[in-house]
């Protein structure tokens, strides 16, 4: 573990409500200085380690929710209006951070959930093609083909702490749907669906 006993201290003492915002903390210098500064001094207490982690790490918030519109919309329209405020930019890691390369934009549910998941993605890009959406639903399959080609599968989530599980395989159904939307043909990511396909079927998940 990167943080050793920095990252049990915090854990343990429930710093954070969510135990998930931690983990997914971006750290604004060395890991390895970040980690000597904490050992070098004897005790904490927690307000004052609340202090060096907000010092040391970028500490992810909840996206706000947009602002509710005082028109009246169909269930449609408001989907659509919700598209910018949950589309996120490539993500290039960094060390010690704990989110997993992303090439293209994507779509993430929103809250404290702030990378892709597997299968919950496929209903997504769903929404997507009917909000005439093609390069967002084509940047989407792409970064699921590139966590095919650089770990073999899909990971349950964007995060190196999903690499060990997956979800149930949908990839094969993301790159019928961009075809039908005629964003991609399905011999494009052949190579990723038979990888996949050789991932489930090997009996080592």
């Amino acid at each position: 573990d990167t943080y050793q006993e920095l990252f049990h201290r915090v854990q343990t003492r429930r710093l954070f409500p969510d135990g998930k915002t931690f983990v997914d903390a971006t750290p604004r210098r060395d890991p390895a200085a970040i980690l000597m500064a904490y050992r070098a001094r004897a005790r904490f207490t927690d307000a004052e380690l609340k202090r060096f982690v907000r010092a040391n790490f970028v500490v992810p918030e909840a996206g706000a929710a947009p602002a509710p519109s005082a028109e009246r919309t169909t269930l449609k329209a408001h989907v659509a209006q919700l598209w910018p405020h949950l589309t996120r930019e490539p993500v290039k890691p960094v060390t010690g951070g704990s989110a997993l390369a992303m090439d293209k934009p994507f779509v993430v549910p929103g809250g404290r959930f702030r990378e892709i998941y597997y299968w919950d993605s496929y209903f997504t890009m769903l929404g997507l093609a009917d909000s005439g959406r093609p390069q967002l639903l084509r940047s989407m399959l792409d970064n699921f083909a590139h966590l095919i080609e650089v770990h073999g599968y899909v990971p349950n989530g964007a995060r190196p702490y999903y690499l060990s599980r997956s979800q149930p395989p949908v990839f094969a159904l993301m790159v019928e749907l961009c075809e039908l939307c005629g964003v991609c043909q399905v011999r494009d990511y052949l190579p990723h669906l038979l990888r996949e396909h050789d991932f489930w079927m090997s009996g080592n998940q």
